[in-house]
């Protein structure tokens, strides 16, 4: 991990006690349950889920909230506090896997991966997108949050320095990394409606159910 990364994980480490209770009330937890719901109603103990740059558990929990325990979750996070934080609200079994998500290094595959307000801090957004989608199975879905334009999201980026999208520019990334069926989804309320722009992206194949 180089040196901007490193600084970037101690910022996080530094955050992770009193994460939830700033992000909550702004209804950033909330959207990302708009987002799982787009999905409908699956059998969630026949997925095997990737929280990739999970921070302190949010998209996973939507994802628990609304279609139960998957059958495996993995997070995903450059923070190891964030980590620790994240597998004491979620209260099930998870595997945690400290680092980037340029630097992955997994033979499994997943039936959903979440990614949510990560892509904004990585160095080479393509690559990031090209490694989740060789981690994806064929039919496998990923749900992604950005930030989009905004003078609220100017705000953010004075503090954590990340980088915006474009809904045009985000939906060329995923296409480019592999991706088919790009749809955006808005958030109906509160800052994210400003700040966020959700994305539900698939990996071209048809999807193979397993019984073990």
């Amino acid at each position: 991990m180089d040196g901007t990364r490193k600084n970037l994980a101690a910022r996080y480490n530094a955050a992770a006690k009193g994460w939830q209770g700033k992000i909550a009330p702004l209804g950033y937890p909330a959207a990302y349950v708009e987002l799982v719901q787009a999905l409908g109603f699956l059998d969630a103990d026949q997925l095997d889920v990737l929280d990739a740059g999970a921070g302190c558990a949010d998209f996973s929990s939507a994802f628990v909230g609304w279609l139960g325990v998957p059958r495996s979750l993995t997070l995903l996070d450059i923070s190891a506090e964030m980590l620790k934080v994240a597998r004491k609200r979620l209260d099930i079994e998870v595997t945690c896997i400290t680092g980037d998500i340029e630097t992955l290094k997994t033979t499994q595959v997943f039936d959903i991966i979440l990614f949510a307000h990560v892509i904004e801090h990585c160095e080479e957004p393509h690559e990031a997108l090209k490694v989740l989608h060789r981690a994806l199975r064929p039919g496998g879905v990923m749900l992604l949050v950005a930030s989009k334009p905004h003078w609220c999201t100017a705000i953010i980026r004075m503090i954590w320095r990340n980088k915006v999208f474009r809904t045009i520019e985000m939906c060329e990334l995923l296409a480019l990394a592999g991706f088919k069926g790009i749809e955006a989804k808005g958030f109906s309320v509160g800052p994210p409606s400003r700040t966020s722009m959700g994305y539900i992206a698939t990996k071209e194949g048809e999807y193979e159910h397993r019984d073990c």
